[in-house]
């Protein structure tokens, strides 16, 4: 348990089994509401799920191992593809930011319900950003992918928490929600895609060192 690796691994399936239940609860409300932009983050999650699990289960498969050489391959083949992944992803979510913002109907909650989400949206987005400062310093590149998608799953969260905040908040609001989830959208795209490009560009890297 004192290990750093063995611990994360750990702790983050659960944060997997919370990643389906949360995709699942954006999927109904994207039905319930007809909301394209939630049933594509829906979607959106749904996949950052499976890049974290494909994460794990290789971090689990090579604690076995004892060729250095086989895991760091392995460990590079896994941040090289869930960083092209999330680039994938990223053109998704970009295409949804720019063509259906204007639809898209967040669900609106009461004033301690959307507090209270706020608050623990702020604490995840935290130990987010946190945890990928803490891995980068240990150069694992199972580690980083964690945290990394980790990263990405927050800052989609405090998106789809302003549309619900600004949808809660609408009648005591004097801001242009179209345009303020417009930009918002766009700053968590191009961060997203900023992670997605220095994952690759990190196993491109240590593969040539």
């Amino acid at each position: 348990m004192e290990d750093y690796t063995f611990r994360t691994i750990l702790t983050t399936m659960p944060s997997f089994i919370i990643n389906v239940a949360y995709t699942v609860y954006n999927g109904v409300i994207g039905i319930v509401n007809q909301s394209s932009w939630f049933i594509t983050t829906a979607v959106y999650y749904s996949l950052l799920g499976v890049m974290r699990y494909h994460a794990v289960n290789t971090g689990r498969k090579i604690s076995r191992m004892k060729n250095q050489k086989l895991i760091r391959k392995k460990e590079l083949a896994v941040i090289k593809t869930d960083g092209i992944l999330l680039l994938l992803l990223n053109l998704a979510l970009s295409g949804v930011v720019l063509l259906t913002i204007a639809k898209g109907r967040a669900k609106a909650y009461s004033k301690i319900m959307a507090i209270s989400i706020a608050a623990y949206t702020f604490y995840k987005t935290t130990m987010a950003v946190i945890n990928m400062v803490k891995v980068r310093k240990m150069q694992s590149p199972i580690l980083i992918t964690i945290r990394n998608i980790g990263v990405a799953d927050a800052l989609v969260s405090m998106l789809t928490l302003q549309t619900t905040m600004l949808a809660s908040f609408q009648n005591t609001s004097h801001l242009d929600a179209n345009r303020m989830n417009a930009l918002t959208g766009m700053a968590v795209c191009i961060l997203i895609a900023l992670l997605g490009i220095s994952m690759i560009y990190y196993a491109s890297k240590r593969k040539e060192s």
